[in-house]
């Protein structure tokens, strides 16, 4: 379901993607770039909070059927799986798909560089893992968090360019107990996430 909610996303779209720490968020947001890319979709992908190198990884075990376990360590690849790795290589460079990796950004250096990006390489689409990691220096987390999600949502609109970002729930629906259903309440440091 999630897949078709991202494949129809309208342009002027912001959607956060919303899951407890360790639920996949970041595998998701990376599955729907390199398929969104893979379809021809340029795409700009915000890491705020992985290494490059993981990215990577992912993204040519998704172009191989290699287990992403399995890369991380090359003298277990037989010969036929390092040339299918270095193949894959090859052939993700060519796609549209731009990961821009940044530490502790503001909303407004995000914002500038997706609004380059969509001018000048035409990305259609902009992911940013993950929401809370977004520090625009003001001292209120919630005040703070409403003034990334105001402007990403602007700029959807502004760009005619779908945002999607993922966003941590808090720790909180823990304590409901394992099968607990996510609330709008959930959401770390929410103000206005919702």
């Amino acid at each position: 379901a999630l897949r078709d909610i991202v494949h129809f996303a309208e342009e002027t779209e912001f959607m956060t993607i919303a899951a407890r720490p360790g639920d996949g968020k970041s595998s998701f947001l990376r599955f729907e770039a390199y398929q969104s890319a893979l379809r021809g979709t340029p795409v700009l992908l915000f890491n705020l909070e992985n290494d490059p190198m993981e990215y990577a990884r992912h993204f040519i075990a998704l172009h191989t059927g290699i287990d992403s376990a399995r890369l991380k360590n090359p003298t277990v690849l037989t010969f036929d799986e390092l040339s299918r790795v270095k193949q894959a290589g090859e052939e993700l460079s060519g796609l549209p798909l731009k990961l821009i990796t940044l530490a502790s950004p503001s909303v407004h250096h995000i914002a500038r560089i997706a609004r380059r990006q969509v001018a000048e390489e035409k990305a259609r689409l902009v992911m940013v893992d993950y929401l809370q990691l977004i520090r625009n220096g003001l001292e209120n987390r919630v005040a703070d968090i409403s003034e990334t999600t105001a402007i990403l949502r602007g700029l959807a609109l502004q760009m005619h360019t779908p945002v999607i970002a993922a966003a941590q729930l808090s720790r909180e629906i823990e304590r409901r107990g394992v099968s607990a259903e996510p609330q709008l309440a959930d959401l770390r440091d929410s103000g206005s996430i919702e």
